[in-house]
């Protein structure tokens, strides 16, 4: 089996054998903690450096029953995750949503893309999120993942931001 440091994010079959070994064996990550930030309130930092393409935190996940078009609860909607799905049900009804167990709802969005320095995938089937690390990432600061132009302008830009 391969180190669960490293692995093909993109192969669901592995990520289910390398997930079942996990849950075995049990898995615990000291490199993280939370804190509050200076202006986003709690956030996920790295207590020591965590190296490019290494994993960050496995997630057990709740998924929930309802589609997105059908979740009216600004609080769900705001600390979900939303898996990328573009099969027809998912395009009628919306995609499948998580709430992440660990530090998964407390990971916070970059202010763009280009400066997040985690990704993340879902894997509802597996009840499973997995973060990792996009660049290197500093003892001391802040693990960043981007959610999207939309998601920012709604719930992460300050008062100040949307003031033009």
């Amino acid at each position: 089996m391969k180190n669960k440091n490293t692995l093909n994010i993109e192969n669901e079959e592995e990520i289910k054998t390398i997930w079942t070994s996990v849950k075995n064996e049990g898995y615990s990550n000291s490199n993280l903690i939370v804190k509050l930030t200076d202006t986003k309130g709690l956030g996920v930092f790295a207590k020591k450096e965590i190296k490019k393409g290494q994993i960050i935190e496995f997630c057990h996940s709740i998924v929930l029953d309802w589609k997105r078009k059908y979740i009216h609860d600004r609080g769900i909607i705001k600390y979900a995750y939303w898996d990328g799905c573009q099969c027809n049900e998912c395009k009628k009804h919306g995609n499948t949503g998580m709430i992440l167990l660990g530090n998964g709802s407390v990971y916070n969005s970059a202010q763009s893309n280009d400066v997040k320095n985690a990704k993340y995938n879902v894997y509802p089937s597996l009840s499973l999120a997995i973060f990792i690390a996009e660049k290197d990432i500093k003892k001391n600061e802040e693990i960043l993942t981007w959610w999207g132009q939309g998601y920012y302008d709604s719930w992460c830009k300050s008062k100040n931001e949307n003031i033009k």
